[in-house]
């Protein structure tokens, strides 16, 4: 784990769960092209500036957990 990651506090705030499956979702992005992609993460990241770190550091938190149980 990235140590300057690991660091940041849990959000405070919670937002709904999305609506879309997983499978809808990834069908989706199959479609979308590399400029499309740019601009979603864009405005995605623009919409809390801190929300790539935190999705980056929910990923690793799970990547560890799931290593610890396949070990």
């Amino acid at each position: 784990m990235i140590s300057s990651i690991a660091a940041l506090p849990e959000p405070t705030t919670t937002k709904p769960a999305p609506r879309l499956s997983t499978d809808d979702a990834l069908a989706f992005l199959d479609t979308v092209t590399p400029s499309e992609a740019h601009s979603m993460l864009m405005l995605l990241l623009g919409s809390d500036e801190n929300g790539f770190i935190y999705a980056m550091e929910s990923v690793q938190r799970r990547r560890a957990r799931a290593g610890a149980v396949t070990r």
